[in-house]
Order: structure tokens, then sequence, then C-alpha cells
């Protein structure tokens, strides 16, 4: 009770100095394996009252045991009413993806860093997301769209870089128990005394919010952990590696892993060392990127994405690229069987190579596109048109002609759009009109520069791009 008279004389010192009087009414003590006349005596000194669990306590809930769905459920429909509350809103797909990433997820990221959620709750989440992302409406599901798991990819992969929160959590239980074993913070030293001993797992079942993620990320059961963590020592006599055969029965290949590891004679405290950054640190990035799918490095996808190009219009491409545009031939290969035909032409069936390449709407553009740089367009599929972006152009000169075949694209699909759902035709020197001064925009607003080559500073010109010289590599007074 003389802990508690002291915390009590030091919430009256504080209050006497800061003017800040704590709020009985909103305070209250939390406690457990203790009698009930010991809390309520200690109640009665410090005028709290008794709280229960689960409660909430900055936004991260506070229970007892392994985490479960109703724990987080209040979080999930936080989100859930977020997504319809932004339904109302004119977004794009690219405007839409952008909540998600930085709002959503990151209302999440602050209890995945402690408690490891449970799956289908995230299955569920993830779904209100997938169909918010295509349709606007969580409860509205689109039929031409791209895989969740490609999504949520690199840009550089082909995805959008929207982070699965199923990959999230794992790899915030991993960067969890990476804290817990590495940590001299008090919540890893007075959980590492409830876990370990003698640096052995326990094998017993112990009500705590957090262990369990630590669990799953080991990939391990508790009873097969032995002497987890172990020092280099454990290991190692007179320093030549010496394996217990208990450890060899878990991890069959570790002989053949450290045969070729020189055990250092010096001596120095033993860390664990992740193996796959430079420094050794486990980041929550890092872990991420462990856990996560990887796809093979697309070359368009590099180009599409920049600072100086509309998301939303980059976007298009990439959905064009990966032939997810509800085009005809897309339609009907999900089941949507209608009679089709090319809006613009309407002499062949309509599918996106013919759309945006073989439609005479479309030929008259790239052709405009060839007399602008100079050069013979020949598309037989749609990489090939990236590779004039392989050319020998300036750094500014490139940014206009990947933002023309970007604005060409959009274009064509604006005014595809305009005649099948308005039934009003777009003329070809209106959609003209509109690519150059998008590309101009473009062009002008960007801060990559130029190079002295006349052919590049014709294109400029071409499209009314004021030239971005660079800048000097060292100013010198000269006095004549």
């Amino acid at each position: 009770m003389s802990t508690l008279e002291a915390l009590r004389d030091l919430f009256i010192r504080y209050a006497s100095c800061s003017g800040q009087i704590i709020n009985t009414r909103k305070s209250s003590i939390h406690a457990g394996g203790i009698s009930h006349g010991r809390l309520n005596s200690m109640v009665q000194l410090l005028g709290f009252s008794i709280g229960t669990l689960p409660f909430t306590y900055l936004g991260a809930p506070i229970f007892k045991g392994k985490p479960k769905r109703i724990h987080f459920q209040c979080i999930a429909d936080k989100i859930k009413n977020k997504l319809a509350y932004w339904k109302a809103c004119l977004l794009s797909i690219a405007g839409r993806a952008q909540l998600i990433k930085y709002v959503v997820q990151g209302m999440l990221i602050h209890t995945m860093s402690v408690f490891s959620w449970p799956t289908s709750l995230l299955r569920d989440i993830e779904k209100w997301i997938k169909n918010f992302l295509w349709s606007g409406d969580t409860d509205k599901r689109k039929l031409v769209t791209i895989s969740w798991k490609k999504v949520c990819g690199n840009y550089d992969e082909g995805g959008l870089g929207i982070r699965s929160l199923v990959n999230l959590n794992q790899a915030t239980n991993l960067k969890m128990c990476w804290d817990l074993m590495q940590s001299d913070e008090d919540w890893a030293i007075l959980l590492r005394r409830r876990v370990l001993r003698n640096s052995t797992c326990i094998k017993h079942h112990i009500f705590s919010s957090i262990w369990s993620g630590v669990i799953q990320s080991l990939h391990l059961q508790p009873s097969q952990i032995h002497r987890f963590p172990s020092k280099l020592c454990h290991y190692s006599h007179n320093f030549h590696w010496k394996i217990s055969e208990e450890v060899n029965q878990i991890v069959p290949n570790l002989s053949f892993l450290i045969y070729h590891v020189t055990i250092p004679s010096h001596n120095h405290p033993d860390r664990l060392i992740w193996k796959h950054n430079s420094t050794g640190d486990l980041t929550l990035k890092e872990a991420y990127n462990f856990k996560k799918h990887r796809y093979p490095t697309l070359q368009w996808a590099k180009i599409i994405w920049s600072k100086d190009f509309p998301p939303s219009k980059s976007l298009l491409v990439w959905r064009l690229m990966l032939n997810k545009l509800p085009t005809d031939d897309n339609l009907s290969a999900r089941g949507c069987l209608l009679p089709s035909m090319c809006s613009l032409c309407g002499n062949q069936e309509e599918t996106s190579f013919h759309l945006f390449f073989e439609c005479m709407y479309a030929v008259n553009l790239w052709c405009w596109f060839a007399s602008m740089i100079n050069r013979t367009l020949q598309f037989q599929s749609m990489e090939d048109m990236w590779s004039i972006c392989n050319a020998s152009w300036n750094p500014q000169c490139k940014i206009i002609i990947t933002a023309t075949m970007i604005n060409i694209i959009n274009s064509i699909w604006f005014a595809g759009n305009q005649m099948r759902f308005q039934n009003k035709i777009i003329h070809r020197k209106s959609s003209l009109a509109t690519v150059k001064s998008n590309t101009a925009l473009c062009g002008n607003i960007s801060k990559v520069v130029a190079s002295n080559n006349i052919s590049n500073f014709v294109i400029l010109k071409k499209f009314d791009v004021t030239l971005h010289p660079p800048r000097a590599p060292q100013i010198i007074e000269v006095i004549w």
C-alpha cells in the first residue's frame, strides 16, 4: 500500500504544480491475481473505479487471451463505414487506391503491430477494399478485375503497391517476434521471463494476447522449439561447430548451412542477424518484403508510373497492359455474352488490341504521333509500343513521348465510351487537341532536363513544351 500512497501523493503534487487534476470518474483500475479485499482497498485509496476486460486504450483493444474476431470487429466496422462514406465522393480508381494505401491501412497498422488479427476478419476487410477499389461500393463486385495478389505487388511488378492485409499481419508478427528476442525494453523483458525458461520456450498455454502471434511467426509448435533463442556457445566447442542430435532432427540442413561459416575468435555478444539486408536489423518493410509474393519486374510498369503523369491516366494504361479493361472480348470471357461491335469504327468485333491499335480511329492517332516523332510505328503486341521509349531520347523528351502514348490510350477509351453510352461522337481532331494539350502540360511541369540534341529539340517544340536546360555544374564569377 505504501507504493499506492506514494502514487497518490504524486498525483496530488502534479495537480498542485500544473493545475491539471485527474478525473477519477474517467480513471479505472484493471487488476488480476489479487483478492477483492485488496482491490477494494486500492479503489478507496485512489478513488478510481474497477475496470473490466476488454476495453479500448489509445485506439487499441486490451483483452486477455488469444485475439478473436470480436476484439477487432469495432475497428473493421469503422473501416467499412469510412469506405461507405467515400462512396458518395466522385473518385477515380487511382484516387480510391490512394485512400486505401494511406488511410485504411493506416487505421490497421496500429493494432497489427501488437496483435495477430484473425485471418477471417482480414479476408472480409480485403473483400470490402477490393469492391471499393473497383466499383466504389463495398457490396458491389465488378466483373473484370485484376487478381488481388497482383494488385498488392510493387509498381515495377505490375501492381499498385497496396499491401495485402494477411501478409502485413504476418510481417508484423515476425517483427514482434524479432523485437521480443532482441529488445531490452520492459515489455520484452517481462514477456521473455514468462515464455522462456533457461533459454527454452514454454510448452504450456498462457493467457497472453501477444504470444500467440509470436508463435505463428516462428512456424513451429511450442513443443518443437528447443533452446530458442540459443547462443553460439550452445553450438560450438573450442571454436568448432558442435550440433546436437536433437537440433539436427529439427533442422536437418543446419550442418550443411554452417559448414562454410567460420567461428570468430573474438568474444562479442551474440545477437540475431537478419541476413536480407546489410545492417542485420529487421524492419517492418523488410519483414513485409520477406512475406509478400514476388513477381518478375515488367519493363512497361516502370515507364507508365511517374509523378509527371496523372495517376488516373496511368492506371487505365496499367489495366490495358494486364488485359483487364471491360472490352467486349473480356466481358464475353466472363460469361457476359453480348453482340460485339467496335464503337468507333463499327467494322469489327471489339477486342482490346483492335480498339487501341487496329481501329481506324486509333490508327489515325498513332499515325499523327509517328509524324510528330518522325518514326515508323508497327505494333504486333501491346508491349511493342513501349520499345519507343528505349530510344536515345533526352530525359525531357522521353517524358513527352511516354505522356503522348498514355494520353492517346486514354483518348481512345474516352471516345469509345462516349460513343457507346452517350451516343456522342468525339471527332479525331478534338482527341488530338486534347492529347497535345495534356502532353504539353506534363512536359512543362516536369522537373527533368533536356540535352543538346536538335532532333529532340524539334519534338519538344512540336508539342509546345519549353526546353529545360541542365543546370550548370559550377558557376564561376569572371571579372574582365
